[in-house]
């Protein structure tokens, strides 16, 4: 199984985890976790009908969670999981302010799920694994890659005098 390490939390990269996704791909409808250790189906959500998964899951540690290797977040649980999904049907049924991309219709929105809550299936916009579903001005493109770093982690950037 091959992961991608930058949807890792830094402080995880190199040590052993035990959930995760289990491939990448296009035109997926659901955010799957797997028992790496077992290999068993930990949990699912599947996104609203007409909904993709535009790239991998961002993995965030819960503020809580710093703590050493031994704790849930070394596993790849205690934390949230950023989804960024595109819907290409304009048809579909449109939340709050979001907008269709002009030109092609497409919306994007970011999802936001509790990776511990995610055991069992779920399915659509209301659901106890959500915690927040952000609508985004226009479309996310598929293949976007992301990965979370802490403002403390953050560098400056560097001032430029001609």
């Amino acid at each position: 199984m091959t992961m991608d390490d930058h949807c890792w939390p830094l402080s995880v990269i190199g040590s052993f985890i035990r959930y995760g996704p289990p491939f990448e791909g296009i035109l997926i409808d659901a955010v799957i976790k797997v028992d790496v250790r077992s290999g068993a189906l930990a949990g699912t959500w599947s996104l609203p009908d007409g909904w993709y998964v535009v790239s991998e899951c961002c993995f965030v540690p819960k503020l809580d969670s710093v703590g050493g290797a031994q704790d849930d977040a070394a596993d790849g649980d205690r934390g949230y999981l950023l989804v960024f999904a595109t819907c290409a049907e304009p048809e579909r049924a449109v939340m709050g302010t979001e907008r269709a991309e002009a030109g092609d219709g497409r919306r994007s929105r970011l999802y936001v799920l509790d990776a511990q809550k995610l055991d069992g299936e779920w399915r659509g916009d209301e659901c106890d694994v959500i915690v927040a579903v952000l609508a985004l001005p226009g479309a996310v493109p598929y293949g976007l890659h992301g990965c979370w770093v802490p403002y403390e982690e953050l560098q400056p950037p560097a001032l430029v005098v001609d």
